[in-house]
């Protein structure tokens, strides 16, 4: 039986443990943050949210991306 070639990568030092939980958690908040922030453009009805409220939830939400 052949072996599998390994494609993804596998941290072997603590740094890179480190640096990989860090990314994750940051990874984690940028997505909730997404989520929050996006709720104001899946309104009803957009035409009664102020546009200052919109551009604001727009740019939060391309921020988090």
């Amino acid at each position: 039986m052949a072996a599998k070639k390994q494609t993804y990568y596998i941290p072997v030092t603590m740094d890179e443990l480190m640096a990989r939980f860090v990314t994750n958690m940051v990874r984690s908040e940028c997505e909730e943050r997404f989520q929050n922030d996006k709720q104001v453009l899946f309104k009803n009805s957009l035409s009664e949210v102020p546009n200052e409220q919109i551009e604001e939830g727009v740019c939060k939400s391309f921020s988090c991306l």
